[in-house]
């Protein structure tokens, strides 16, 4: 039952994500990306700070201060920065089928770079996730926006994030580590800023409005993530992410009248089937390597 609640959790998280990047996609029209995230960004990282120290959870804990911890924000800054880009200037739909690519890439990464173990059968997945990344972007298609390319940027940084998290001890609290990760935003948007040439402006109280919206959705989905992880188990709660792409092509076709093709519906439903398959491997392989050995 616990399993079961944290995936309806879960589903609930993903659809909150979804609804922000809706706000995200109608509040760049009046306010620009960078001064969006930087904004964003800051007052995250403020609640989130405030409430470890709260909790008696330094933000300034010296066991934070490693290797990892940097390699995280820094996958953090500009695995965002590409992302939230991909969302804002290419189809949602695309945007975030191709960002569900991440558990792919983060198993090359695990393989090349923290030396796990990966058999041919994920190996075959990830290969054949690619092609579902390709198909969706189709980039040799009528309808190829590039701009979508950077949504494969994004999954390439967020899943340099998700590494760096698991060289870090399990012991540092959370709270810590999300105040610092939205902190690791704010240079993300001066980038943009920087890049687009675009001056600060003040929001118009219709842009003030959506970007309250955003910024509560993207809270509480962030809030129930949490929530979901750790009142369920891993192998069993993760898989319910997928339900992201469902809720992100509801909210393009209906809100965005986006249409996507049927190689791109093809490509997004290899991404999710090989994800969740490397994703149950994994977890099988892990079940593997903690059952004892039989005694001789």
């Amino acid at each position: 039952m616990l399993n079961l609640r944290a995936g309806l959790i879960m589903i609930v998280s993903m659809a909150f994500f979804a609804v922000e990047d809706m706000f995200i996609k109608f509040v760049t029209r009046d306010i620009p990306l960078g001064e969006v995230m930087i904004l964003f960004a800051l007052t995250c990282s403020v609640i989130f700070g405030v409430a470890a120290e709260l909790r008696g959870q330094s933000a300034f804990d010296r066991r934070l201060w490693s290797k990892p911890f940097i390699y995280r924000n820094i996958g953090e800054t500009f695995g965002t920065m590409f992302y939230i880009s991909a969302v804002v200037y290419s189809p949602l739909s695309i945007a975030s089928a191709v960002a569900q690519s991440m558990p792919l890439i983060i198993t090359i990464g695990a393989a090349t770079i923290l030396g796990e173990t990966v058999g041919w059968r994920r190996w075959t997945a990830i290969i054949i996730g690619m092609i579902g990344v390709m198909m969706t972007i189709n980039p040799f298609g009528a309808g190829f926006v590039p701009a979508s390319l950077f949504a494969v940027l994004g999954a390439i940084g967020l899943s340099v994030r998700d590494l760096a998290t698991r060289a870090l001890p399990p012991s540092l609290p959370t709270l810590p580590l999300a105040a610092w990760g939205f902190f690791a935003v704010i240079p993300a948007g001066v980038m943009l800023l920087l890049a687009t040439g675009e001056p600060l402006v003040m929001p118009s109280a219709s842009g003030a409005w959506l970007f309250v919206a955003m910024l509560a959705t993207g809270l509480v989905g962030y809030l129930a993530l949490i929530f979901a992880t750790r009142t369920g188990d891993a192998a069993a709660v993760t898989p319910f992410r997928y339900s992201r792409i469902v809720f992100a092509m509801l909210i393009g076709v209906i809100v965005f009248d986006e249409r996507p093709d049927a190689i791109a519906l093809a490509g997004a439903a290899l991404i999710a089937a090989t994800g969740l398959y490397t994703l149950a491997r994994e977890a099988r392989f892990k079940r593997a390597s903690l059952a004892p050995s039989p005694e001789l």
